[in-house]
């Protein structure tokens, strides 16, 4: 029922200081799935997604139905998000291409998951590269008992409840017809927010404007520096940018190359993580597990000090502290 966060392995170890008939004992304390801990043998422990929020995921499993209210910011208000991948020639082809956009979603979608203040049609929608993205689970609108929409959606964010998955939509679809079928003057603020992305007909114009995300894979120095260590760089408020310079990226636990490019291979998805950590308004965080460490030997997971900022204003001296760099420590 509840997913393992820690755990401890006690197995028997030969002690050579010793006889030989006295064995010690080893003695390991980690992290469930660890994503240090998969090796070649990640992809014989289940589905990508349930892999991801195990390893980057530390919360508690309290939860709470979210309500539209008290999120600030252009990530807890917005109801979706538009991002752009650039990439130098050669580095990313079609199938990596779309690979990258998965692990993005994946990595908004546990930001959004982990938000206790955001608002309930936080980033509902994402748009990467022109095609639009929605949580269709998360989207859900309720009925009441004749079958008439009711105007406005509900969703439990907690550990018995997944994290949703973004889709493909098209604009066509039935349910996008549905949530436009809902009059304007009846709709809560989140189902007019998600019919104003939608271009519902007869819908006001958004009062929250898209945020914008650049997503840059080129081989050129960072905006934090042509220091070697750095892994990635927030370089402004909309431009992350990571470094194939001296870096390659590889998919989870170990995997194949998706984003060729130096010497040292670091896990896509924990950098993508942690920088759309710092997009959301996160400053680096080196206390505990955090996935907002500054250091990637020191970066965990979403744990409960992490997930208590998310959502909040943004503090003056983080907004000034542009760029900021991830680190790599040998």
């Amino acid at each position: 029922m509840f997913r393992t966060i820690w755990r401890i392995e006690v197995s028997p170890k030969q002690n050579p200081a010793q006889s030989t008939e006295r064995e010690g004992l080893t003695l390991q304390l980690f992290r469930d799935r660890d994503p240090e801990r998969f090796g070649e043998n990640a992809e014989n422990r289940g589905p990508l997604k349930e892999r991801l929020s195990s390893a980057f995921l530390c919360l508690l499993p309290a939860g709470e139905r979210t309500l539209p209210s008290s999120g600030e910011g252009a990530f807890a208000r917005a109801a979706s998000l538009r991002i752009g991948i650039e990439a130098s020639d050669g580095i990313l082809d079609e199938a990596k291409r779309a690979l990258v956009a998965r692990y993005i979603l994946d990595a908004v979608a546990m930001w959004r998951w982990s938000c206790r203040q955001c608002r309930v049609e936080n980033l509902l929608f994402v748009e990467i590269d022109g095609k639009l993205y929605w949580l269709r689970d998360a989207a859900s609108w309720i009925r009441e008992a004749g079958g008439n929409v009711k105007s406005d959606f509900v969703e439990l964010r907690n550990a018995r409840a997944p994290i949703p998955t973004y889709s493909e939509v098209d604009r066509n679809d039935p349910a996008v017809h549905t949530v436009c079928a809902v009059p304007n003057n009846e709709a809560s603020q989140g189902l007019r927010a998600a019919q104003s992305v939608l271009n519902c007909q007869d819908v006001p114009t958004a009062t929250v404007p898209t945020p914008l995300l650049l997503l840059s894979f080129k081989r050129r120095t960072t905006g934090c520096g042509a220091d070697s260590n750095i892994i990635a760089c927030e370089a402004d408020y909309q431009l992350i940018e990571m470094n194939v310079l001296d870096y390659t990226f590889r998919e989870f636990g170990a995997g194949p190359v998706i984003v060729p490019g130096g010497s040292k291979a670091v896990d896509l998805f924990h950098v993508l993580l942690h920088e759309v950590g710092h997009w959301i308004g996160l400053d680096h965080l080196d206390i505990g597990t955090s996935v907002m460490a500054s250091d990637l030997s020191t970066s965990r997971c979403i744990d409960v000090a992490t997930a208590r900022l998310i959502g909040k204003p943004v503090p003056d001296q983080v907004r000034s502290n542009i760029p900021k760099s991830f680190h790599f420590r040998p």
